[in-house]
């Protein structure tokens, strides 16, 4: 039996033949040397045993000519052959429904205003369209579309006061910058309370919107949590109510979202509007004006830390960077037996696709067809297609492999689908600012903050990294692993890792809180360093997973992990006559390298999660990397400031990463 060339078992012969790395960490292998003379050498080696006779293996010789000739023309085979078990996993993939991930919309929070003589309050449905110029220079431009139905009220934020027992103290939130105010005060307590008033002849309702920021402090953004129940923990938690003003006293509001949960993390509040709501004024407010007043007040508990908000804003809601088509007659292309079509407009979002079939006959009946990842699953009767997302074509089955599309004249439609995605979504703050759509007394729009996420379409090396785990979650998060995958996928997230951990919050270290499932999330390399998400990031992963992925009752919690700043000092020996400064050089790229969080540690796919740092591997690594360094006789650990002794290992804390600082090399 031959040694086995794909798994460990795998003879030194074997290794030597392995071709280079793949973006998952596993080596193709390689089938045959390739390469210039790779082919000659072999013949001119065995030319005395297969043809004896031939003895002039000289450059001037016809047959050695020959030789040359047969190697020129059989590399490129070669090279072919050897991409072989390349394209063989590839349509492994791709036969197990597994196909790079489309690009992924930007999301953005738009602030709506109305004209001042509206009669009522403007609805804008969902799906409205606003547009502004792409954020890639592209001098395109990006659709945005709101995901719910805002009551757009032509009243206005006129005053802003802070409460505490007895103190009534006025707020100037226009003016404040961006450092912020604080709507309960330095110290918040128990009764403390924000008073907003809102100008009093304006019509207000059904439903009332705001916008509310918290400020971003240094360091990483707070968790953002979303799903489940609010938690049963050990520290105080503070409660919060809102009221609005009815004249005399105020009176509860009726909450129908509250994505701020209680002034935690960045969000959109929803009220439901009451039936009667009168102007008057707050006892110890000193504005004469007749206004509107809504309370949002402290009943029970305090914060962790106290909130201080960077805008609080009415008429506000959620948009993402797509846009609808409607009622798309699709032809068949020519020669295709009625199995292809292509959607017009494209790059498509694949779940967005409502396809309608009508069938022939006396009584045609409308069918909606089914997209799957792959036709190979299908049985000769089930209405499906396969869709390519990034071309907009549309395959659909031959009666073995999924049913055929049955005769008729132009019967096949795209009830709705979407289209967008990318990064040209992730525009700057002020930048959407065209309505798309004309609706009575509804005078414009903005985005206060810049818009968060939006990811071009994943590569091929990152679907071959995820695709082995894409195959065994199938979109379904049971394990904390497919809730690590599945993150991935969120809209509005640029997200290049996470990590999952069970039954644990970060705001209560070391308290087991079942039902808490708390996500990790490290973005792509940027401006920050080291990479550190967003508070839009947080708050789109939790709202990704608790809709589309996570069982009811599951709160999922997205969070920054900790990083430890690390230092190396160490005393390199170099070859002689070897270029010192480029040693140095490369042993500083090299420490960074290994310590990455997104490209470091052995498999070079990230520095694990509390994964242990070992004076041993981090030797060995320089002098397995760094061409002309011999030896490394010294080298110490300097964590987060505080030395390390010689030779020491250093552990981290649970779930946190690592993060290259300022190293120190000398030579000899």
């Amino acid at each position: 039996m031959t040694d086995p060339w794909w798994g460990r078992e795998r003879s030194p012969w074997a290794i030597a033949l392995a071709g280079p790395l793949t973006p998952n960490g596993v080596r193709a292998p390689l089938l045959h040397r390739s390469g210039s003379g790779t082919l000659a050498s072999q013949v001119l080696y065995s030319a005395s045993a297969y043809t004896p006779e031939w003895t002039n293996l000289r450059p001037l010789d016809a047959g050695y000519a020959l030789v040359q000739l047969f190697d020129s023309l059989g590399d490129p085979v070669l090279r072919r052959l050897n991409r072989l078990p390349e394209k063989v996993f590839n349509e492994f993939l791709r036969t197990a429904g597994i196909v790079p991930r489309a690009a992924r919309p930007a999301t953005a929070m738009l602030a709506f205003a109305a004209s001042k003589g509206a009669p009522s309050a403007v609805t804008v449905g969902a799906g409205f369209q606003v547009t502004a110029s792409a954020a890639d220079g592209s001098g395109q431009t990006v659709f945005f579309e709101t995901q719910s139905t805002i009551y757009v009220t032509p009243a206005h934020i006129e005053a802003t006061f802070t409460t505490s027992g007895q103190l009534v103290q006025e707020l100037d939130i226009a003016s404040a910058g961006e450092t912020g105010w604080l709507p309960f005060g330095s110290r918040p307590q128990v009764g403390s309370a924000f008073l907003v008033g809102i100008t009093g002849d304006a019509p207000i309702g059904p439903t009332l919107s705001m916008g509310i920021e918290l400020v971003a402090l240094e360091g990483p953004p707070p968790p953002a949590s979303s799903g489940g129940l609010l938690i049963t923990a050990p520290l105080p938690q503070a409660l919060l109510s809102w009221d609005y003003f009815d004249g005399g006293s105020f009176q509860p509001f009726e909450i129908i979202r509250d994505e701020t949960r209680g002034l935690q993390q960045t969000g959109i509040v929803e009220l439901a509007a009451p039936d009667r709501w009168r102007t008057g004024t707050p006892e110890g407010v000193t504005n004469d004006t007749p206004l509107r007043w809504l309370r949002l007040r402290l009943i029970h508990g305090e914060f962790q830390s106290v909130p201080r908000l960077s805008m609080f804003s009415l008429n506000m809601t959620h948009a993402v960077a797509t846009r609808t088509i409607r009622g798309e007659v699709l032809q068949f292309l020519p020669g295709t037996q009625r199995r292809r079509t292509i959607l017009a407009q494209r790059p498509i979002q694949p779940d967005s696709l409502e396809l309608v079939i009508t069938s022939g006959g006396p009584e045609p009946q409308e069918t909606t067809w089914k997209r799957i990842e792959s036709l190979a699953t299908a049985s000769p009767s089930d209405p499906v297609y396969e869709l390519n997302h990034a071309t907009g074509e549309i395959l659909f089955g031959d009666g073995v492999h999924g049913a055929l599309v049955p005769a008729g004249f132009r019967n096949v439609v795209a009830r709705r689908y979407q289209v967008g995605g990318g990064q040209a979504g992730a525009v700057d703050a002020e930048e959407i600012t065209r309505l798309q759509q004309s609706v009575p007394f509804l005078t414009s729009v903005t985005n206060p903050r810049s818009a968060s996420g939006g990811a071009n379409e994943e590569s091929i090396d990152q679907t071959w990294r995820t695709g082995p785990q894409r195959i065994r979650s199938r979109n379904r998060a049971v394990t904390t692993a497919d809730y690590a995958l599945l993150a991935l996928d969120a809209v509005g997230a640029r997200i290049q890792r996470a990590h999952v951990v069970s039954a644990m919050h970060p705001l209560y270290p070391g308290a087991t809180i079942p039902g808490v499932v708390t996500v990790f999330v490290v973005p792509p390399e940027g401006e920050t360093q080291p990479p550190t998400p967003t508070s839009d990031i947080l708050s789109n992963v939790t709202a990704y997973l608790t809709e589309m992925v996570a069982p009811a009752g599951v709160q999922v919690v997205a969070t920054a992990p900790h990083f430890h700043k690390v230092s190396v000092r160490a005393r390199l020996v170099a070859q002689k006559k070897a270029n010192v400064s480029t040693i140095v050089r490369g042993a500083l790229l090299e420490v960074d390298r290994f310590l990455h969080p997104l490209w470091g540690g052995d498999d070079r796919q990230g520095w694990p999660f509390g994964g242990v740092l070992r004076y041993q591997a981090l030797v060995g690594r320089l002098l397995a990397e760094v061409p002309g360094l011999i030896a490394i006789p010294t080298l110490n650990l300097e964590v987060d400031g505080v030395l390390l002794g010689v030779c020491a290992d250093f552990t981290p804390e649970a779930n946190a990463l690592l993060w290259g600082d300022s190293h120190a090399f000398t030579t000899e």
